[in-house]
This record gives C-alpha cells, structure tokens and sequence, in this order.
C-alpha cells in the first residue's frame, strides 16, 4: 500500500489501461440520475419514509449528494447503481479497486454501508448475502469492511473512527488468487486527520458468482433528522477479455 503522502494526494480518479474491455464505474454526482424504477437510470433508489430527500448540496463545491432521512426511527434511503461486475467473469488475479468520500451528521447514531453488492432493500435488516462494503453501525462509530459470499462473511472490525459531520476517504483493492472468492482485501481510510491501512484474506469470502453494483445505503438510528453526504465514489475492474493496447 502507499504511504500516508501517497494517499493524501488521492484522487477520485486512476489511471486506465489501454484497452477497450475495463470496468469502470465513476459518479461525482455532478448531474444526479436517479429513478425509483428499477433501472430506468443510472441509480436505484429505495426509500422507507416520505420525508426523506436526495438532493445535490447548494452550498457544497463539488456536487456533493446529500441523503436527508425525517425524524423517524430506522428509515431507509438506498441507492443502487444499475451498472455492475461479475467477479468471475473479470480477468484471473487483476485486481478490483473501489472507493468514495462520504460522511454523516451523527456518526454513531445511524447505520451506513458504502461498497459493492447484490440489490437489496435494506443491509441492515436483510444482512444481504453477497457484498463487500465499509460499514458505520448505529451506536458505534467506528468504519468497518466486510466482506460476504452466500452469507459467510470476512469483516475488520472498527478499522477508524468516523467524527460528526467530517468527510471520510475510504477505498479498498481486493487481489484475488488465481480462485477468484480466494484473495487479499486492502485498504486505505482517511478520517478527522487520522489515516489507517491494512489488509486481510476474505477465506473464500468475495463474492465471485453474482453480480455486485456500486451501492448506498442510510439507515437513521434514532427519532432525528440525519444527513449523509457522498462526494464521489468509484469502482474500476478489468474483463477477462481485455487485451492491452487494444483501444
């Protein structure tokens, strides 16, 4: 992994191969594309109370997407891209690289999960089978990321802690072995001006055999309003057929 000067200059960017045949998701949030039918845009969105927004900030350079839940106990704002990966159908042992910029008003009194996954109305009350995802749980403040194959899970617990209303710089490389749910998990956060790094094995623990989407998911953990924020977030993969130069 790099160093600290290294990930500081990070950008929600990276650099590309030449061919034609890379995965490749990136949104900004500079023009918001969201429907509540299923893949009529480029975002799915789920929502479990009529109070809650999804709008780009007005006073935020960037266009950072600000997820507005009403005072009610345990609501849902979900979103979903509608654009994915296949694990096993990326080519053997290339890395999968993700990451985002996100924080919430209160951050150890909701729930969030930011990451890779199957959709899925709620990660909270479901515990979906197939993702991999950093995590804040209600009560606690401290990001996790898990990772999860047919409901078996890999998870570094309380890697740092998410302060109140600061942005926190989260990404993950998964490396996998020849045997694509068989690999390293490693990753880089950067919180309230303390930065982490590390990595695990996933013991057969990603998910190779479904597709996985770029996903959000907020969830109030108490009768008050809670704002989450997403600046960006980005995935990027490389197909079994990619061949370099061929672009």
């Amino acid at each position: 992994m790099g160093s600290q000067a290294d990930f500081a200059r990070s950008a929600p960017t990276f650099e590309m191969g030449n061919g034609p045949n890379d995965w490749v998701f990136f949104d900004d949030f500079n023009d918001l594309n969201i429907s509540a039918t299923s893949g009529a845009a480029k975002w799915t969105l789920l929502e479990t109370a009529a109070g809650a927004t999804e709008l780009l900030s007005l006073t935020v350079q960037g266009g950072v997407l600000e997820l507005t839940q009403a005072a009610n106990d345990n609501d849902v704002i979900s979103l979903i891209a509608n654009s994915g990966i296949r694990v096993d159908q990326l080519k053997a042992g290339e890395p999968i690289r993700f990451g985002a910029r996100f924080k919430v008003t209160d951050a150890d009194d909701c729930d969030i999960h930011i990451g890779l996954g199957i959709h899925d109305t709620s990660y909270v009350a479901s515990a979906p089978a197939d993702y991999v995802a950093f995590r804040l749980v209600d009560g606690d403040a401290g990001i996790d990321l898990v990772a999860s194959k047919d409901s078996a899970t890999t998870v570094q617990d309380n890697i740092i802690a998410a302060a109140d209303d600061t942005f926190v710089r989260a990404f993950f490389t998964y490396t996998p072995t020849s045997v694509q749910d068989i690999g390293t998990l490693a990753y880089q956060i950067h919180s309230n001006g303390t930065y982490r790094e590390g990595r695990f094995n996933t013991n057969g623990n990603f998910p190779d055999d479904v597709v996985i989407f770029p996903v959000i998911q907020f969830q109030n953990g108490a009768a008050s309003a809670d704002v989450a924020s997403i600046d960006w977030i980005y995935a990027h993969a490389i197909r079994a057929d990619y061949a370099s130069g061929t672009g």
